[in-house]
């Protein structure tokens, strides 16, 4: 969807892949920081702020570093600090855009979980799309990605079975096809399968097109294409849709069915009743190591053993000192050195 909006000149973001520069997810994180509370750390507190080197040699701000106040309410501060911040960031961003690629934007794009968007109801002005995808296509790129990787990302845990993480990853998941299925009939919302877009990306350029008021350009995509094939799971674009019909054995199917029948069906998904093809049960997952299964558990004990509880003064020294490391060249020295 990134990679769709920026054929357009007018949406202005980062076009670094994998497009997760979210400027207004963390200046809305930023503007929520007075309200935090007073924290319960040696690492900021009233002394911390008051000597600005040491906050940005241990790379922490928290909350307002006392607890009761009169001069502030914390609901009043972060509506206003946020829309403050936004059209000052606006005016860098939208100027910034206009020299590299010669056109004014007329929006501001990012990738963002659904909490962020409830945030900004009320506060500014937003377009959203919510961009679905089966989850069971979803889970098994997941693994894929990882299996050819070597690496646990996206929630992946070293501990985990395949049914244990698609148990947890359908709880997750759960959470955002009710968000996308809620907003659907919203003026200032969109709901858009995945599945259409690969399959039928004619029909989905058109309706996001007249809805932005926006030239969208996807015969560029087809130029990008080979720029990304290294992040594919998939033999191409068409195959990951329906993977699970293929791949995906019945026991995880009932857990999905078990876990999101309901939101599957809502949103035109297939139930996964239906018998894996032949053989799908018979192997072992292909995009699963069972090695990680054997050896995490052992792993992490033996590191668990192998530590000595140190004392908190011991952290912080070896906080700082680490942090005085990595933090060597930049750091100016006095006339003495």
């Amino acid at each position: 969807m990134m990679q769709l909006l920026g054929t357009s000149d007018e949406v202005a973001f980062d076009r670094i892949y994998a497009f997760e520069h979210a400027y207004l997810s963390y200046l809305l994180q930023w503007s929520r920081i007075p309200e935090r509370g007073k924290p319960e750390t040696d690492h900021w507190n009233r002394t911390k702020m008051e000597k600005p080197r040491l906050a940005q040699l241990f790379g922490v701000v928290g909350g307002l570093p006392w607890g009761e106040r009169e001069l502030l309410a914390d609901e009043e501060l972060w509506p206003v600090a946020l829309r403050q911040i936004w059209l000052a960031f606006s005016r860098v961003a939208a100027a910034a855009h206009e020299q590299r690629h010669g056109v004014a934007p007329r929006y501001y794009a990012e990738k963002s979980p659904v909490w962020v968007s409830r945030e900004l109801r009320g506060v500014l002005a937003t377009r959203r799309i919510h961009l679905v995808r089966d989850p069971r296509d979803q889970w098994l790129s997941i693994m894929a990605f990882n299996k050819q990787r070597g690496t646990r990302r996206f929630g992946v845990r070293a501990v985990d079975t395949p049914e244990g993480f698609a148990a947890r990853f359908a709880d997750r998941q759960r959470r955002v096809l009710r968000t996308a299925l809620a907003e659907r009939n919203r003026p200032q919302a969109r709901l858009v399968h995945y599945e259409q877009l690969i399959l039928t990306p004619d029909r989905v350029v058109d309706e996001l097109g007249g809805w932005l008021q926006l030239h969208l350009a996807p015969d560029r995509l087809s130029t990008q294409a080979e720029h990304y094939r290294h992040h594919m799971t998939a033999s191409d674009a068409q195959a990951s849709v329906a993977r699970w019909q293929r791949e995906l054995p019945g026991r995880l199917r009932r857990i999905f069915d078990d876990a999101l029948g309901d939101e599957l069906a809502a949103l035109g998904y297939p139930a996964g009743t239906s018998s894996p093809e032949p053989g799908v049960e018979d192997h072992q997952l292909s995009w699963w190591d069972p090695a990680l299964d054997a050896t995490g558990p052992r792993r992490l004990a033996l590191d668990l053993a192998a530590r000595r509880r140190r004392s908190r003064a011991e952290r912080d020294h070896a906080t700082l000192r680490a942090v005085l490391d990595r933090g060597r060249r930049r750091i100016g020295g006095d006339s003495s050195g």
